[in-house]
C-alpha cells in the first residue's frame, strides 16, 4: 500500500489509543471517580479561558518545535534522496531519544506543580532544578551512544552503504543538539508547572525561527557545509531555547511568591 498504508496505520493507532483511553477512564477507579463522561456537569468557563490561556502558547511552541525538524527534511531534500533518507535516519533515532527527557519534563512540571499549589517556593526551584539536570544527564548518555555505536544504529534503518556514511556522520551531529535539546524540554516543563507559558513561546519560536532557521539556511546553503550546516542550525536554535528557558526558570523560581 505504499505511502497510503502508512497512513491507514497512523490513523488505526491513533484510534486505538483513544479507545484505549476511554476505556481506563471508564473502568479505572481512580479515573473513574472523575466522572468525564457525566452529561449533567454544567459548563466551567473559567476553567475553560484558563486552560486555553495555558494551553495555546504551548500548542504553539509544539508546533514551531515540530515545523523546524519538518522545514530541515525539505531542505535536506535539495542535496538529494540519499541525504534526505541519511537525515530522517538519524533524526528519528534523535526523536526517539527523545521521549526520554519528555518524558521527564512533564514529571517535573507536575512535581512542580505540585510544590506550586503546596506554596514552597524552595521545592519549586528544586523540582526545578532536578529536572533539568536530569534532562542534561539523560542528554549526555544519548549524545554517548550516537558517538560510540553510530554505526550499530545505522544498521537498524538501511544497509544501503551511501546513505550509511552519511548517516553516521548527523548521528555525530545530532549528538551535538542532545545537551541543548534535554534542557530545554525540561526547562519548559519547569516553566508549565509554575504556569509561565507565554514568554516561553516567544522565548521558543525566537530561538527556533529567528535564529535557528536563518543560521541553518546561512550555513546549508551560503557556505561548503552543505546539509551538515542545517544540522549545526538546528542546534543553535535548540542552544539558544535552552539558555533562553533555564534563565527564565530561574528567574521565575526566585521570586518572592510563585502563585497557583
Amino acid at each position: 500500500m505504499g505511502a497510503v498504508g502508512c497512513g491507514w496505520a497512523t490513523t488505526i493507532s491513533s484510534v486505538l489509543m483513544a479507545f484505549a483511553m476511554a476505556v481506563q477512564f471508564r473502568w479505572h477507579a481512580p479515573l473513574r471517580a472523575l466522572h468525564i463522561f457525566r452529561g449533567d456537569t454544567p459548563p466551567f468557563g473559567e476553567t475553560l479561558r484558563e486552560i486555553v490561556k495555558l494551553g495555546l502558547p504551548i500548542a504553539l511552541m509544539l508546533v514551531a518545535e515540530a515545523s523546524l525538524f519538518v522545514v530541515a527534511a525539505l531542505l535536506m531534500a535539495s542535496f538529494g534522496d540519499r541525504t534526505v533518507a541519511a537525515y530522517q535516519v538519524a533524526i528519528n533515532f534523535a526523536s526517539v531519544m527523545f521521549m526520554i527527557p519528555l518524558g521527564v519534563a512533564l514529571a517535573t512540571t507536575v512535581r512542580v506543580g505540585h510544590a506550586v499549589g503546596a506554596g514552597q517556593l524552595d521545592v519549586v526551584r528544586f523540582r526545578g532544578r532536578v529536572g533539568m539536570q536530569l534532562g542534561l544527564i539523560n542528554a549526555i548518555s544519548n549524545a554517548l551512544l550516537m558517538l560510540l555505536f553510530p554505526g550499530v544504529i545505522v544498521a537498524i534503518y538501511t544497509n544501503d552503504a551511501a546513505i550509511a556514511r552519511q548517516a553516521v556522520l548527523f548521528l555525530w551531529l545530532a549528538a551535538a543538539f542532545q545537551f541543548f535539546d534535554g534542557v530545554q524540554v525540561t526547562a519548559n516543563g519547569a516553566l508549565r508547572g509554575i504556569k509561565d507559558t507565554r514568554l516561553p513561546m516567544i522565548i521558543t519560536v525566537t530561538a527556533y525561527w529567528l535564529v535557528g532557521m536563518p543560521v541553518a539556511l546561512w550555513l546549508g546553503f551560503r557556505t561548503s557545509l552543505g546539509p551538515s550546516g542545517i544540522w549545526w542550525g538546528l542546534t543553535a536554535g535548540l542552544g539558544i531555547a535552552a539558555i533562553g528557558l533555564s534563565l527564565r526558570f530561574m528567574h521565575k523560581a526566585n521570586v518572592s511568591v510563585v502563585r497557583p
